[in-house]
């Protein structure tokens, strides 16, 4: 199975990296990334970085590269900052011009292509909603999942989008932090990067879009 991933630098993506390369399932592994990864990942078989400076555009030669990738799990994103322009363009606009451009992507199973998207628990979809904190960041992080979401329906059947709200991330490992953290809705990286994996090997056998912080707990490890 072929799959690209993006945002392999961050806390998620790191952990998402470590789970493809020694998931058997996942022999081919396009990884879009701003910068150059570290020599033990590049030196893997299974691994091939391709440098992308603008994630808006997509030239038709990685396009042509990226045929028969059959999911996307998409790690990239910025989870705060006060620069809203660039929090929605980060969120919004690389998140959206990605999943239209794998799309048109002809997966060799012959199956929709799944993108898997990590949100948040506090995304709000409502764009009208007044909220006491955060409003501006909770409102792009509901955004981008309504237009997800619309694009899969526009999509007509060539793709599946799958949308991960987590509460806080935590460490695999535990530590006084971590508990004091874990006292309101959190996952532990691992777990998180293990459903998103999951998803994009075999998809949701219930067909559901959005899996909340409590379901992707419960997630078979």
């Amino acid at each position: 199975m072929k799959i690209i991933l993006t945002g392999t630098t961050g806390f998620v993506g790191t952990e998402v990296l470590a789970q493809v390369l020694e998931n058997p399932s996942i022999t081919s592994i396009i990884v879009l990334s701003r910068k150059p990864l570290p020599e033990p990942v590049t030196k893997n078989p299974k691994v091939t970085v391709k440098i992308l400076d603008d994630f808006l555009h997509y030239p038709e030669s990685l396009l042509q590269e990226l045929q028969g990738a059959e999911a996307c799990v998409w790690a990239l994103g910025q989870i705060g900052g006060t620069d809203m322009d660039m929090y929605r363009r980060i969120n919004v606009d690389y998140t959206m011009a990605g999943v239209m451009a794998f799309s048109n992507l002809s997966p060799s199973s012959g199956k929709p292509f799944r993108f898997i998207y990590c949100s948040g628990i506090a995304a709000t979809r409502d764009q009208e909603k007044p909220l006491w904190f955060l409003q501006d960041i909770r409102k792009i992080r509901g955004q981008v999942e309504n237009e997800l979401l619309a694009h899969q329906e526009e999509a007509r059947g060539k793709i599946e989008v799958y949308i991960l709200r987590p509460g806080f991330i935590l460490t695999k490992n535990f530590t006084l932090q971590s508990m004091v953290y874990s006292l309101g809705p959190s996952i532990k990286v691992n777990t998180l990067a293990g459903a998103m994996v999951d998803l994009a090997v075999e998809g949701s056998a219930d067909g559901k879009n959005i899996l909340e912080n409590g379901e992707l707990n419960r997630w078979r490890k």
